[in-house]
């Protein structure tokens, strides 16, 4: 699998979870109705995408492959 799949599938896994955690967070916690409802959610959406863009950049630093194999690429 290439580096690029590698995170993209982490992303995914990522993102379900923390679907999963926000859903069940919001669904049973979040007891409030009209506009502070709407609000709520609406941080909540922001606070997850902001999560999802720093993991995608924190993998797009990691290098997997081996210091050999990148010093014949860069060479």
């Amino acid at each position: 699998m290439t580096e690029l799949g590698d995170r993209v599938l982490a992303l995914i896994v990522i993102a379900t979870g923390l679907a999963g955690l926000f859903g069940w967070g919001t669904g049973s916690l979040l007891e409030a109705e009209g506009t502070t409802r709407i609000v709520t959610y609406l941080v909540l959406m922001v606070v997850y995408f902001a999560i999802l863009v720093g993991v995608w950049e924190f993998f797009k630093r990691t290098e997997t492959q081996p210091e050999a194999e990148r010093d014949r690429r860069d060479a």
